[in-house]
């Protein structure tokens, strides 16, 4: 649930009842059914090449990300591409920088491979 809308219920509940609670000494849930955001996995791989295509702003992107639990509702996006872009591991190697790579390339490259050794083991 939002952090957001625990620490309304928390500040609601000592208001009303001169209590003293943080928002670490309530936990609630609600169903699946309350969550209009919730879409499926086909869904999301739609909305993500939809984002890839430049179709979608990346913002909303990242809420779907968010409601569909795929990222913590904490995650913030300028912390996260700061992480990523300082990862040497998603950095691109320098043949791939000569050949003009991207890491979001070489993620694709890889993924190709993958697809056709599995289909070649099948």
């Amino acid at each position: 649930m939002s952090e957001v809308l625990t620490n309304v219920i928390v500040h609601l509940l000592n208001r009303r009842f001169d209590l003293q609670l943080t928002s670490t000494d309530i936990t609630f849930s609600l169903s699946p059914d309350f969550d209009p955001a919730s879409i499926g996995v086909e869904f999301l791989r739609i909305a993500t090449e939809w984002y890839q295509a430049n179709l979608m702003p990346r913002s909303e992107w990242i809420r779907l990300l968010k409601a569909n639990e795929m990222l913590s509702p904490e995650y913030v996006d300028d912390e996260g591409v700061q992480e990523i872009n300082e990862d040497e591991l998603t950095q691109p190697t320098s043949e791939q920088q000569d050949a003009g790579l991207s890491t979001a390339d070489k993620l694709k490259q890889e993924l190709e491979k993958l697809k056709a050794a599995k289909l070649g083991a099948s």
